[in-house]
């Protein structure tokens, strides 16, 4: 599989504009130039609003965060999102600064900072509760641990793994990144 399947495959809901972003984590062993492959799909993903980069790097691992600019800038505005990311710390104003403060923390942690389901788009009170509960007594698990509207969360989980099936198989068949954001009709694919 190359870079370019691997983000297809992990991050078809970002691609399709279903999910605000995804992280991908790969192997330095598969895929030792991830992150001049990040940087070349960032230049690909501008004509689309999307950005992709690399969060972290340990010895054996790159973080790869994609995501959609505007979504994102406009789901870390939201007033309660904005409200606990400042509860946990974090003073700046702008996505990017956010994201620099994330990967910072991420790489000077032993802890992995849970307020990172904030920037992945997750409902505020799911993030909220599985920082409150250590990650126990979620009603309901997929993507992420649910401590709010399971009914919700299922379908969209849902239509997540719907899409991600199909872009796989479109990214299996040889398309493009390019040619799978702009694909028009996924019900056929």
């Amino acid at each position: 599989m190359s870079f370019e399947q691997l983000v297809i495959c992990h991050c078809a809901p970002v691609l399709r504009g279903i999910k605000i972003s995804n992280l991908v984590s790969c192997s330095k062993q598969d895929f030792p130039f991830a992150k001049r492959e990040a940087e070349n799909l960032n230049r690909r993903f501008e004509p689309f609003g999307l950005k992709c980069s690399v969060l972290c790097e340990c010895k054996n691992f790159s973080l790869i965060f994609v995501y959609d600019c505007c979504k994102l800038e406009n789901f870390l505005s939201e007033h309660d999102n904005r409200e606990y990311l400042e509860s946990v710390g974090y003073s700046c104003v702008s996505t990017e600064c956010m994201l620099s403060e994330l990967a910072q923390r991420i790489n000077g942690r032993k802890e992995f900072p849970h307020e990172i389901g904030s920037f992945l788009g997750y409902p505020i009170e799911d993030v909220v509760g599985f920082t409150r509960n250590h990650g126990a007594n979620f009603k309901y698990s997929g993507y992420w641990k649910v401590y709010g509207d399971i009914r919700k969360a299922k379908a969209l989980f849902a239509s997540f793994d719907l899409c991600s099936r199909k872009c796989s198989k479109l990214a299996m068949n040889g398309f493009s990144i390019e040619e799978v954001i702009n694909y028009a009709d996924l019900q056929s694919a």
